[in-house]
Order: C-alpha cells, then structure tokens, then sequence
C-alpha cells in the first residue's frame, strides 16, 4: 500500500515563498532591521546584495569545499592547500587508522558544519560517522534559501 503524506499547510507556504523573503528574514532576524540590497553599504549588506542578484556560476563552485579546492589548484598550484586524506559520501569507509592523530572532518555543501580531532584515539567513530550522515541528510539550501546551495 502507498503511503502518501500531504505537506502541512505551513510547509507548503513555507515553500512557496521566493528564496529572497528567507535571506532577507534571516538578515532581519539577526540584525533588527532590513538590509539595504538597493545600496549596500555594510559587509554584510553586500553579502547580501551578492547572494540575491549575483548568479555566475563561480559562486557556486567556490561554495562547494572540493570544487573551491579545485580551483585553487588550478591557478596557485597544489603546494598551497592542507592535504586532504580522505573524501566520500560514505561515512562508514572513512579510513580512521590510517588518518594522522589530528584531524578534520566536514562535509562540501554547507557551511559552520566541522569536526575538529585533536587526539584520535578519544573519537567516537560510530557518533562521528553518524554526524556525518546527519551533514549528508541536509540541505544548506532549505535552511539557508541560499541559491548556491
């Protein structure tokens, strides 16, 4: 039998607001007023101001963690960057005994999402790989309406 669940109410108008309405609340919500996207005058107004009317593609690859390293290899040379040990969208091959004692780990398609290992033998692999597929599970995007997501 098919078990077909009707978005509530409030999840259907939440998503069809336009993706602006959520950038400029969040904006409200953290600052107290709205922000000046017609003439930007504050970083963070310009923040703003990009991710509503800026779309090159660049932005998004320079969100992506992996792609953003990509590019950086491509025009400064790989010397530059941290070396990556490891990269997989699953979280239970991650190869704990072969990683160095401080580590970290965090996924490419969100932001504030890190783990920091300072000593790796104290790590819960298992809640560890469980967070992990707690960072693949969601979506910056909805959260955030950001369009780079």
């Amino acid at each position: 039998m098919y078990n077909f669940r009707m978005p509530s109410l409030k999840q259907r108008i939440r998503e069809s607001l336009p993706d602006w309405y959520f950038v400029v609340r969040n904006y409200r919500q953290a600052h107290g007023v709205l922000p000046n996207v017609i003439s930007p005058q504050t970083f963070t107004e310009k923040v703003i101001h990009r991710i509503l009317f800026d779309r090159r593609p660049i932005l998004a690859q320079l969100e992506d963690k992996l792609a953003a390293r990509s590019y950086v290899e491509a025009r400064l040379g790989p010397g530059i960057l941290p070396q990556v040990y490891y990269v997989t969208d699953r979280p239970e091959t991650i190869p704990f005994d072969k990683l160095p004692e401080k580590f970290v780990v965090k996924p490419t398609h969100g932001s504030g999402w890190v783990q920091i290992v300072t000593e790796k033998s104290d790590v819960d692999q298992a809640q560890l790989i469980d967070t992990c597929y707690q960072w693949l599970n969601r979506s910056f995007y909805q959260e955030s309406r950001v369009w780079v997501y």
